[in-house]
């Protein structure tokens, strides 16, 4: 399945097993698989929805308007004048940082999200062209028309089923009854269908992201063994 109509023509007779045809009208369809679609975009940071968006710092400025488009607290990296080196931080934590300003490394650099702001230390000091870039998430385009393609149709076509399963739950839900104890509706058993086929692919891509090369460890491992003097036993001081 490669377009909105191909998901429609396979969940059309899917759905004359279980209701009416003057029910599940073409608009129905159409808005159930558009709805559903967007779930499952949503589900994960897939590399078809995380973005970069170029702006430009503002001499003395320390925080910017979040770029249009782009998802409430989805910025995970930024770059400023080419320079990525930027830790993201709780915005608590930051502003704690900033307040105790002599104790900071005068070379750390840091940013932090507040609403729809987005704050950066050090503050810029020049006024540059196109050299601050915010990568984060935004939202999947949504589909037009019977002729329009998912993101997953070129390199994921399998998650136009999940696609079809969510919608599927969707239209047939007001005709589920609930069965006996231990069974599950149609619609549930759709859901279910569509998670296993959507966490399946998601592994595919998380197992791929961990065999490529890293120039640092994956995680931060804090030295509870603390030997940068002789006789330091867990950063405390060992007495005689």
């Amino acid at each position: 399945m490669r377009t909105r109509l191909d998901i429609k023509t396979k969940l059309t007779p899917m759905l004359m097993a279980v209701g009416t045809s003057t029910y599940f009208t073409p608009t129905r369809v159409n808005s159930a698989i558009d709805d559903a679609y967007l779930t499952v975009a949503s589900l994960h940071q897939w590399g078809d929805i995380k973005k970069g968006f170029v702006t430009s710092t503002l001499a003395g400025e320390d925080y910017y308007d979040y770029p249009n488009n782009c998802q409430s607290e989805s910025i995970f990296k930024i770059s400023v004048d080419g320079d990525s080196l930027y830790r993201k931080m709780d915005f608590e934590d930051y502003m704690r940082t900033i307040e105790l300003q002599t104790a900071l490394d005068p070379n750390l650099k840091m940013f932090s999200e507040y609403g729809r702001q987005i704050f950066i230390h050090p503050t810029p000091t020049i006024s540059g062209t196109a050299n601050l870039i915010f990568w984060g998430i935004i939202q999947a385009a949504s589909l037009t028309g019977d002729s329009s393609t998912t993101m997953f149709t070129d390199w994921a076509d399998v998650l136009n089923e999940a696609v079809l399963q969510y919608a599927y739950a969707s239209l047939v839900q007001n005709f589920d009854t609930t069965g006996a104890r231990g069974t599950i509706t149609r619609s549930e058993a759709a859901i279910l269908a569509g998670q296993r086929i959507v966490e399946r692919e998601w592994k595919k891509i998380a197992d791929r992201t961990q065999r490529k090369l890293k120039d640092r460890p994956q995680f931060i491992v804090p030295d509870f063994f603390y030997t940068s003097r002789s006789g330091d036993i867990g950063n405390f001081t060992n007495e005689e």
